[in-house]
Formats: structure tokens, sequence, C-alpha cells
């Protein structure tokens, strides 16, 4: 099984257990998630055509990534493993397309489906930290998508390197 199956598999589970409300509905409020609904579940297209999705703003995407990265929501060895799978995620073609991963480093999810692009990240070099979320719809073809998330890459690249 791979790892694209596994998240959608624990992500049913976690719904088909406690429900939206109950599971994770706490703990968006937690988190500050002002703008996530999580109203059916990943790769449920029956549910999707009768209205109900999944909706995360590039904000809350970026409220995630401060939580795993530094806040006492969650224990410290349940962020150092988060983060460590994070950091050693397998597609990087997208935001880190633009990044030298040799210097900065990063820990990063991306998503995708037709016409929908999605990264988000965290990049850390030296003393300084980036949390960053790109996350683009309506797409005809992906890999423009693809293509303007590496070149936001390289803007953040040469920023961090810089500064």
């Amino acid at each position: 099984m791979n790892k694209y199956n596994q998240d959608i598999i624990n992500q049913s589970v976690l719904l088909n257990i406690g429900g939206v409300e109950n599971t994770l509905g706490e703990e968006c409020r937690l988190l500050n998630l002002h703008d996530t609904k999580l109203n059916r579940k990943l790769m449920d297209f029956d549910a999707l055509k009768s209205g109900a999705d999944i909706h995360i703003s590039a904000a809350d995407a970026v409220n995630c990534l401060k939580a795993i990265d530094n806040k006492d929501l969650f224990q410290l060895n349940t962020r150092k493993s988060t983060l460590r799978i994070l950091h050693n995620q397998q597609f990087c073609q997208k935001l880190l397309g633009g990044m030298n991963r040799n210097l900065v480093y990063t820990a990063y999810k991306t998503g995708e489906l037709p016409g929908v692009e999605h990264d988000c990240a965290i990049m850390r070099y030296k003393h300084q930290t980036i949390y960053a979320a790109v996350l683009i719809d309506k797409l005809l073809d992906n890999s423009s998508g693809n293509e303007m998330m590496v070149r936001i890459g390289q803007y953040l690249n040469e920023f961090i390197l810089n500064d």
C-alpha cells in the first residue's frame, strides 16, 4: 500500500470512529482553523458530486504547520515524529522544486487532484523559518500549477538564503 492510500484510509477510519465533529472538529477549533470544513471523506467522489467537499484555507494550513513545529498542543515526541515524516515525504517537485534542500531544512505535504494543486511547507535556514501554503484550484492543466509553485519556491529560497 502506498503512502497516498494510507493517508486516505487513516482519515476515513478517524471519521468512521467518531465523526467529523467529535473526532476532528475539536482539533480544528484548538488550532484556530476558521476556514476548514471536513464535509466528506478523502476520495469520496459520490459525496463530492452531491456537494459535500473539504475546504481549507492557506492560513489554516499555515496554522497547522506552526502547531506541528512549535505548539504545546501536541506532545514533543509527536511533533518530532510528524516533522520527520513531513521531512521525508516522497514528492518534492512543487514548492521544494525551487528550494536548495542541501542548505534549507524542509518539512512539507503536497496534494493534488485533477485541476487542483496544493503544497505547504516549513522551510528553515539558520534561525529563520518560513511557513508557506499554496493552494490552487480550477486549473485546466495541473502542470501550470506545478510550474507556479516551483517559481514561488525559488523566490522563497532566495529570500531565506539572502536574509
